[in-house]
């Protein structure tokens, strides 16, 4: 049984590939109501296996520290999967101290350096212009958010049993970072297959030299995309993208987004109906402290 995220389908997929697991179930443990959790409690000593990521009290009988006082359980934790390094605008908000996040262009993905530009009074067409040319990048500290992300992963995997951070700094070592990720929690297939041969090895004690996991199979390739601004890439030193279009996930229809209408669009829904200053930015936590004002020389 797998109890995660969105990346639950992929992890359950590639454990299923790897010929040592039958059948492998998984559970979404975010998104389901507290009497659904309780079901899936109630029959959870039927798998041998449990491999969660970690999930604070809110989840109930599900939530990691539960699951670590069953002794007869094989239990297997990781952190979720998350480098926002690549990233250093994406945040997650809320609104007016709501307990979802908001919802826009991209679900629930906004641009928190757009939300500070809308807040600070810059127009519109200066805001888009800002963005698109990279130039409002200069206003983020994106060296130290790349640092705090990795440190934040280290420090969530210090108590799971699986780390992360090692497939992360290696991508980094041979400069192929900017593939693994489609957003900040949305890894691309190389770390679902790195997470499942980690399982595999946990479980079993062997190392498996197939594929567990491929671009094709990988459901979040067709999902969400969040480009490597060129800005971001230039001040970290990486190759230059060759996509700079943002992708709409499919509950909202799908399809590309040019990065100028990204940006309009967010403003509009900063901006319509709605007061800016009533966003909060919820996660990553460290992000607002490293967004410069506006007028910083």
């Amino acid at each position: 049984m797998v109890f995660g995220n969105c990346t639950a389908y992929s992890i359950a997929d590639a454990l299923r590939s790897s010929g040592f697991f039958e059948p492998v179930s998984l559970a979404l443990v975010f998104s389901m109501t507290g009497a659904e959790r309780e079901v899936i409690a109630s029959n959870i000593s039927t798998y041998d296996i449990v491999v969660s990521l970690e999930h604070a009290a809110w989840a109930g009988p599900l939530a990691t520290d539960a699951l670590r006082r069953d002794p007869g359980k094989k239990l297997i934790t990781l952190p979720t999967p998350f480098f926002s390094g690549l990233f250093p605008d994406k945040a997650y908000l809320k609104y007016k101290g709501a307990i979802s996040r908001s919802q826009a262009v991209l679900g629930d993905y906004h641009s928190a350096l757009i939300l500070e530009e809308v807040k600070s009074g810059i127009a519109t067409e200066k805001i888009v212009k800002r963005y698109v040319s990279g130039e409002s990048f200069g206003r983020l500290n994106v060296e130290e958010i790349w640092n705090e992300s990795l440190a934040e992963l280290k420090n969530r995997e210090s108590q799971t049993d699986i780390g992360l951070s090692d497939f992360i700094e290696q991508t980094i070592d041979n400069g192929t970072i900017a593939a693994q990720f489609l957003s900040f929690n949305h890894p691309a297939e190389g770390l679902i297959d790195h997470i499942a041969r980690k399982i595999v090895h946990r479980t079993t004690g062997k190392w498996v030299n197939k594929p567990l996991m491929t671009r094709e199979r990988h459901g979040l390739n067709a999902g969400v995309k969040w480009p490597l601004h060129p800005a971001v890439a230039a001040r970290l030193s990486l190759p230059q993208p060759n996509e700079t279009r943002f992708r709409r996930p499919p509950a909202l229809g799908g399809g590309w987004i040019e990065m100028d209408e990204f940006a309009r669009q967010s403003i509009a829904f900063f901006t319509q109906d709605k007061n800016p200053s009533d966003f909060e930015i919820t996660t990553p936590y460290y992000l607002q402290k490293h967004i410069y004002p506006v007028d910083r020389p």
